[in-house]
C-alpha cells in the first residue's frame, strides 16, 4: 500500500489527512467538515463570498484555539536538547526507583 503523499513516512511531519481531529476545550472538533462545505460553496457557480468568509472566519477561530493549547503545552518551548536532558534525567531517577524497588522487595540481592 503506497501513501499518496511522501511526508507520510517522515514520523516528524504532521499530514492534515490523517491528523485533521483534536480535542479541544474538552469536545472534539473536525476541520473536515468546514473543509467539505468550503469545496461545496467554491464550485457552485452562484456568488458565495459571503458563506465562504464566514466559514473561512469559523476555520481561523478553530485554529487560533488549537495554536493556544500547543503553545500551552509543557515544554513546548525548550529546545530538542533541553527536552532530551530532561527526559535523559527522567530516566535515571526512574532506574534510581526501579533500583531502590527491588532492593526494598528482595534486601539479599543487595549484598
Amino acid at each position: 500500500m503506497s501513501r499518496e503523499n511522501p511526508a507520510d513516512d517522515d514520523p516528524n511531519t504532521i499530514n492534515s489527512s490523517y491528523y485533521s481531529e483534536f480535542l479541544m476545550e474538552g469536545k472534539q472538533i473536525s476541520y473536515l467538515e468546514d473543509i467539505h462545505e468550503l469545496f461545496k460553496l467554491c464550485a457552485k457557480q452562484e456568488d458565495s463570498r459571503k458563506q465562504i468568509t464566514d466559514l473561512m472566519t469559523k476555520l481561523t477561530d478553530k485554529m487560533q484555539v488549537l495554536q493556544n493549547q500547543v503553545s500551552n503545552l509543557p515544554g513546548i518551548h525548550l529546545s530538542i536538547r533541553e527536552q532530551l536532558e530532561i527526559l535523559e534525567q527522567e530516566q535515571q531517577n526512574a532506574r534510581k526507583k526501579a533500583e531502590n524497588l527491588c532492593n526494598l522487595t528482595n534486601p539479599s540481592s543487595s549484598s
